[in-house]
């Protein structure tokens, strides 16, 4: 009776943990999410993530993406996640009430969104600039203030930025707090991104990586050059990583807790 009762209370092993939550043969998860709703997403990011048959989460700001609507709407329909990431894009938080905010910067892109990819179950969100400090009071009462926010507005995930990939428990726990890599802030190099990606893997946890221009030869801080977008991509075809948007990871998840 010891003997069981010692081994019914060893910890499960990572493996066994990952093939119950994962698709079969992956041992963790990926999303790949592109932000600001750039020209360069369209043109050049788009057509990589074909190439691989991968499906992204793009969070868009309306005033980047008005003069193409019809081009990102397009994407939806392709299987990508379109996602909110506010109208103007605004970093200084202190001109808003969650009042304001919501109907300025929240509501009229979840508007457009409903209309461009009605089929999406899930609505996710990225804070500009990973700004969180909502109204007044002290980090806990600025990010309660803030979840309440989303949570009305029927968003179920939102992710930051500048953390280890995503313990699917906590990420549970904490939806308005997911963690990720953003590369060219976080990761300037490939190795950085690809110790990352293998973390998420040993882990068995969900990583998020984040893209916000791409160029054939960076120039400037925050831009990906085309070449390590492209290792990046390969290197996740390699590895047993699920890839696919933010909401359908979360729901992945949220299901089988």
């Amino acid at each position: 009776m010891v003997g069981l009762v010692s081994a019914l209370l060893l910890p499960i092993p990572a493996e066994a943990m990952n093939e119950a939550l994962w698709p079969p043969g992956k041992a963790g998860a990926v999303s790949l999410t592109y932000d600001d709703g750039l020209d360069s997403q369209l043109d050049l990011a788009v057509p990589a993530l074909d190439r691989f048959g991968f499906k992204a989460t793009f969070f868009l700001t309306f005033d980047n993406i008005k003069r193409r609507l019809d081009e990102w709407a397009a994407l939806a329909k392709q299987g990508h996640e379109l996602a909110n990431h506010t109208v103007t894009h605004p970093c200084n938080l202190e001109p808003f009430s969650a009042a304001s905010y919501r109907r300025r910067e929240l509501a009229p892109m979840a508007r457009w969104l409903d209309r461009a990819d009605p089929r999406e179950a899930v609505r996710s969100f990225a804070y500009p600039c990973d700004v969180t400090n909502f109204g007044a009071g002290d980090a806990n009462r600025q990010e309660a203030r803030f979840d309440r926010l989303l949570s009305r507005m029927g968003i179920a995930a939102a992710r930051t930025s500048e953390g280890e990939p995503n313990r699917p428990t906590t990420a549970l726990r904490r939806p308005h707090r997911l963690q990720a890599l953003a590369v060219g802030f976080d990761a300037t190099d490939f190795a950085a991104v690809d110790a990352y990606l293998d973390r998420a893997v040993t882990q068995g946890y969900w990583a998020i990586l984040v893209f916000h221009d791409l160029a054939a030869v960076p120039s400037a801080a925050g831009q990906t050059g085309l070449a390590m977008h492209a290792e990046i991509l390969k290197a996740i075809a390699d590895k047993p990583l699920w890839c696919a948007p933010m909401a359908s990871v979360f729901d992945w998840i949220r299901r089988r807790a």
